[in-house]
Order: structure tokens, then C-alpha cells, then sequence
């Protein structure tokens, strides 16, 4: 491993020191490739080398653990969805689908009724802008693959529901608040 001296002006790696290699073609020509898809940043550099990790563990084990809240309505920011249902899949196995993200206040459960908002977001004919809250039930808990019977706050989450999976593939409800039905707040359209 070679000395931490090597990272350049500004955390940058130099390409003769670190990451470049030179080989012939088939034509005879020599070919440079880079070797690793890593960053070039130097705190990510210093973290493979080890260095200074004498004064950044104990900065770390200093940080506050964060209070979580078990008696609040339930509230989770959605930071991935997707559909689980395989291409031409029959009817009666098709499933809801499903919203993953991090739980900040209280208790979601198995069966609990829920609603995501802002939900299905349209313009009318005038162009004013329309929020349709999507209501659904929670059908499955996951966490890893562990199936569970209530999710807390911390960690990652995927909630099952039955909701429609077009609404969910490819990410679509990034961004959105799931939680208990009529317990989250209004939303915001500029026109209040």
C-alpha cells in the first residue's frame, strides 16, 4: 500500500501513481484504461489507507443516537418504489406495490389503513394543479428479507400495499409521505 504522500493538490490521485495501466491492442497500439471506477476525491482515499482514523472513530462515537419517537401518528418519506410483479405474470398472482424509506415518527402494522400525499398529482383543463392522495393497506412489512408485524423508526423499510404497481414502478412515489389516513398534513398548492 503506498504511503498517503501520493494523493496530489487538493485530494486528487496523479494517473502515474495510482489507477492507470498501459497494454497493446490488437493493432499494436498502446491502450491506457483506467484500472477502478473509484473517486478521485482524497477523504475517500484516506479512508482506504487508514489514515487519521485516530481522530475521526472517536467524532464518530460521539455523535448523538437520534430519538425515536414510538407514540407519534406514523410518518415515512418514500425514497424508493417499484413493482414486484414479473412480466406477464397472471391476474390472480399479480401484488400491490411497494414503497421503501425510513420511518420518522411512530408505528407502522400489518393491515393498518394508509395514505400517501401527495399522491397522483394532475392540471385540470385551467391548468390548475390537482393532488389525489392514494389510499391503500399495508399488506406486507419487510425489512431486508425479514418479514415483520410492525415497523419502528430507523433503518429501511419496504411496505407491500395494494396499491396499483403502475403508480409505483420506476420510483414514481420518491419523495411522497406515507402514513396513518387523514393523519398527515395538507398539501401545499399555492392557490390557499
Amino acid at each position: 500500500m503506498p504511503p498517503a504522500t501520493n494523493i496530489g493538490t487538493f485530494g486528487r490521485r496523479r494517473d502515474h501513481e495510482v489507477g492507470a495501466y498501459h497494454h497493446s491492442t490488437k493493432q499494436g497500439r498502446p491502450n491506457t484504461r483506467r484500472r477502478s471506477s473509484r473517486t478521485t476525491q482524497g477523504y475517500p482515499d484516506v479512508c482506504e489507507r487508514q489514515v487519521f482514523t485516530s481522530s475521526r472513530i472517536p467524532a464518530v462515537l460521539t455523535l448523538p443516537i437520534p430519538v425515536r419517537d414510538f407514540t407519534s401518528i406514523p410518518r415515512l418519506i418514500v425514497i424508493r418504489s417499484f413493482d414486484v410483479n414479473k412480466p406477464g405474470a397472471e391476474v390472480q398472482e399479480l401484488r400491490g406495490g411497494v414503497a421503501g424509506g425510513s420511518i420518522l415518527t411512530g408505528v407502522l402494522k400489518l393491515g393498518m389503513q394508509i395514505e400517501v400525499r401527495p399522491g397522483i398529482v394532475t392540471k385540470d383543463n385551467e391548468g390548475k394543479v390537482r393532488c389525489q392522495p392514494i389510499f391503500s393497506t399495508i399488506v406486507t412489512l419487510l425489512a431486508e428479507r425479514n418479514q415483520l408485524d410492525f415497523a419502528v423508526p430507523g433503518g429501511l423499510i419496504g411496505v407491500g400495499t395494494l396499491i396499483d404497481p403502475t403508480l409505483c414502478r420506476a420510483d414514481r412515489l420518491v419523495g411522497q409521505v406515507l402514513g396513518a389516513v387523514g393523519q398527515l398534513p395538507k398539501i401545499y398548492s399555492g392557490e390557499n
